[in-house]
C-alpha cells in the first residue's frame, strides 16, 4: 500500500529533525523518513536532494533554532547569564528532543570530521556559542559586575566547553534531568566570579 506524502513541509523538517537528532544520520532509512517525515522516496529525490541534503537541511535549521535561544548577549545581571543554562531543563525549542543532547555534537561524533558540509555547520555552531558568551561576558565586565582584571576569552572558553559536556552528559543518559549537577555547577562557577 502507498504511503501518501505530507503536504506540509515544514512538518517534514521538523519530522526529520524529531529523527536524525534521535537516531543519526546512518541510522535513519529512507523508509523511515517515508513513514514518519511523509516524504517519499521519489520526493526525497527530486524535491529535497537526497537524504544527505534533508540532514543537512535539518542540522540548518536546528542551528538556525538553537541561534533564537543561544546565550544572551547582553544579560543584565551574572544571574541572567547563569539562569541561562536552566534552558537544558526546559528547552522551548523541541522541549521533546532534548534528552538526546545536542543535534550538532552528536552529528560531529557521528561524522568524525568526514565531511566538510558538517565541518560547516560545526563552526557556525562554535562561532554562535563561543561569540555569544564573549559578548555576554564583555558586556556584564563593562557593567561592574566582573572584576577589571577578568579574562573574558578564556571565561567565554570555559563556558562553552560546559555547555559541550553538558550536552554529552545528557545525550549519554538520554535524560536532561542528569545534567541538572553540571548546571548547578556552571551557575555557581558563573556567580562565582561576581567582584567581591
Amino acid at each position: 500500500m502507498a504511503r501518501s506524502r505530507k503536504s506540509d513541509p515544514e512538518h517534514a523538517l521538523q519530522a526529520a529533525i524529531s529523527m536524525f537528532w534521535k537516531s543519526g544520520y546512518a541510522a535513519v532509512g529512507t523508509r523511515q523518513i517515508e513513514d514518519e517525515a511523509g516524504i517519499t522516496r521519489f520526493t526525497l529525490q527530486t524535491s529535497y536532494g537526497g537524504k544527505m541534503a534533508l540532514f543537512l537541511m535539518a542540522v540548518d535549521r536546528y542551528l538556525d533554532m538553537f541561534e533564537t535561544v543561544a546565550p544572551p548577549v547582553e544579560p543584565d545581571t551574572l544571574d541572567a547569564l547563569a539562569d541561562w543554562f536552566t534552558f537544558f531543563l526546559a528547552p522551548p525549542v523541541m522541549p521533546e528532543c532534548m534528552a538526546y543532547g545536542c543535534f550538532l555534537l552528536n552529528t560531529l561524533i557521528e561524522f568524525g570530521g568526514a565531511s566538510s558540509e558538517v565541518n560547516q555547520r560545526a563552526s557556525r555552531y562554535y562561532r554562535l556559542l563561543g561569540g555569544r558568551f564573549e559578548l555576554a561576558l564583555e558586556h556584564l565586565k563593562r557593567l561592574g559586575q566582573l572584576p577589571g582584571d577578568f579574562d573574558v576569552r578564556q571565561g567565554a572558553q570555559l563556558l562553552q566547553s560546559s555547555t559541550i559536556g553538558l550536552n554529552v552528559l545528557i545525550r549519554a543518559a538520554n535524560s536532561s534531568e542528569a545534567g541538572r549537577p553540571s548546571i548547578d555547577a556552571c551557575r555557581s562557577m558563573i556567580h562565582g566570579w561576581a567582584r567581591s
